[in-house]
């Protein structure tokens, strides 16, 4: 989904997310966890930037608690694997 299309009902904050990840994958997902996936550019995140809703870029810093997000994004969020489990058959690349 593009931000310029969203609305307030496509997004949350990052306190939302995380008690949404925290559903959906049947485990604890802190909001420090879900800022390691939006430093790790797993997951988009956005702020308010002068006024407008802009993606957040890794050269801007921020407070975590001033990031959105798309549910549409969380949802289509991998699984993560369990510690210590390679994933099977599956490569980086593909």
């Amino acid at each position: 989904m593009n931000i310029n299309q969203a609305m307030a009902k496509d997004l949350t904050d990052s306190v939302g997310a995380s008690r949404l990840l925290s559903r959906r994958f049947n485990r604890s997902f802190s909001v420090d966890s879900l800022h390691q996936l939006v430093k790790q550019n797993k997951l988009r995140a956005f702020m308010f930037h002068e006024g407008e809703l802009i993606e957040r870029t890794p050269d801007i810093h921020t407070r975590g608690k001033d990031l959105l997000f798309l549910y549409a994004d969380l949802y289509a969020l991998e699984p993560p694997r369990k510690p210590g489990r390679p994933s099977e058959g599956v490569s980086k690349d593909s």
